[in-house]
């Protein structure tokens, strides 16, 4: 508890009627919060009370679990049952880090920032991500700007709000790659990993209207309000969407009870950020496609945030080795790759100056070549996979689809 030996203070700002006159030292003010009505202090404050017929003369003690605050010791029992500091319980998918990648160096030997290090390294690293992405992107990543038929009708509805309908071009683009790519079929668990609020999912069912025994899961480790699942509650509102409430870095998919059944699966997902993306691509091909009788036909993903990404759980590092680049040097990589999408000002490179154009371009070209370790981990699984533009720059610049399927 504070000392409270000045708890007689006055503040003008208190109001003597409603709030509790204990002050805080620390904060240097009155606690904030009501008091009771029959007290001049609140419950977490009344034992500084003399009234002893009040419900303050009650013994309070310090919850043992956090002593940040307290509770009657009467019910201290019961209050541990419901405290929200008490021991989470998890699920059985839950295993302690099993996506998280591997590495025997120490983060703090290759977290360089740009600041750290001398301009000659620097410019010979540009020139390196120049060459390398030359000699693996001969052209532009192809642009394929889709829409599917579900969702034409509300993009074109003048209601429709302007973000509403930069967020059902994106969805709509997806959903036609996953069509394309022949996974949008009957007897299919469709799986969204960094769900928030099931936005993707919600579109594509619809989407799937007319295809026979189709399920949704949707993975996401926060607790999100205004979920989409909320359209899929009753009968009439199609398959119910099943939610797991895990970080894909500790989720073990092969422990899920509604996945131990024989329908299709397909991975998706729409703005996984940065290393979320590599623990799912290890999470579905090293810790779920081992196992039999999955049934995993590919997945189609929307990337996003690579300044995000990390060495230890980057999925391409055999990729980035054989091209010369360390873990220094690819961490340096994803700082650039921010180049892209924040423009900051033009900085001082050589005599001259990098312009925010040139800059954009550089940043681009990391992302590409880290998207491209990626993809080359999913060959290495008989996966035919592909780099594209999904939606127009002016839409998102975090446009590039991953998407893949097994080779038959």
């Amino acid at each position: 508890m504070e000392n409270n030996s000045d708890y007689q203070k006055t503040d003008e700002n208190v109001n003597s009627t409603t709030r509790c006159k204990f002050f805080l030292d620390r904060k240097k003010r009155f606690c904030k919060a009501t008091s009771r009505y029959d007290s001049n202090f609140c419950v977490e404050h009344g034992y500084l009370s003399n009234d002893s017929e009040t419900e303050f003369s009650r013994k309070r003690m310090l919850c043992p679990l956090d002593p940040k605050h307290s509770c009657y010791a009467d019910k201290i029992d019961k209050h541990l049952k419901k405290c929200n500091s008490r021991k989470e319980l998890y699920p059985v998918y839950y295993q302690e880090n099993l996506n998280s990648g591997y590495s025997p160096l120490n983060p703090n030997e290759y977290r360089k920032t740009i600041r750290d290090i001398e301009l000659p390294e620097l410019i010979g690293l540009i020139e390196r991500i120049n060459f390398y992405y030359e000699k693996y992107y001969q052209t532009d990543t192809l642009n394929e700007y889709l829409c599917h038929d579900s969702v034409e009708k509300d993009i074109s509805d003048p209601k429709t709000g302007k973000s509403a309908v930069k967020h059902l071009k994106q969805q709509g683009s997806i959903i036609e790659h996953i069509n394309r790519l022949e996974l949008l079929q009957d007897d299919t668990c469709f799986i969204e990993f960094g769900a928030g609020k099931g936005g993707l999912s919600h579109i594509l069912e619809k989407a799937s209207k007319e295809l026979n025994s189709v399920q949704f899961i949707l993975i996401e480790r926060g607790a999100v309000r205004y979920k989409k699942d909320n359209y899929h509650k009753e009968e009439n509102q199609g398959p119910i969407f099943e939610r797991l409430r895990v970080d894909i870095e500790h989720l073990a998919l092969d422990k899920v009870e509604s996945l131990k059944n024989p329908k299709k699966k397909v991975a998706i997902g729409k703005h996984l950020c940065g290393s979320a993306t590599d623990m799912m691509l290890r999470c579905l091909m090293e810790n779920w496609l081992s196992g039999t009788g999955n049934q995993f036909r590919g997945l189609v993903l929307a990337l996003c945030c690579h300044h995000r990404c990390d060495w230890k759980s980057y999925v391409g590092k055999k990729f980035f080795e054989e091209a010369g680049f360390s873990a220094r040097d690819f961490h340096l990589i994803s700082t650039l790759s921010s180049w892209y999408t924040c423009g900051t000002k033009d900085i001082e490179i050589k005599e001259g100056k990098l312009t925010l154009e040139e800059r954009s371009q550089i940043g681009k070209r990391c992302k590409l070549l880290i998207d491209f370790g990626r993809k080359q981990y999913l060959k290495s699984f008989n996966l035919d996979s592909q780099l594209v533009a999904y939606v127009d720059p002016d839409i998102s610049l975090e446009n590039i689809l991953l998407k893949a399927k097994f080779l038959k």
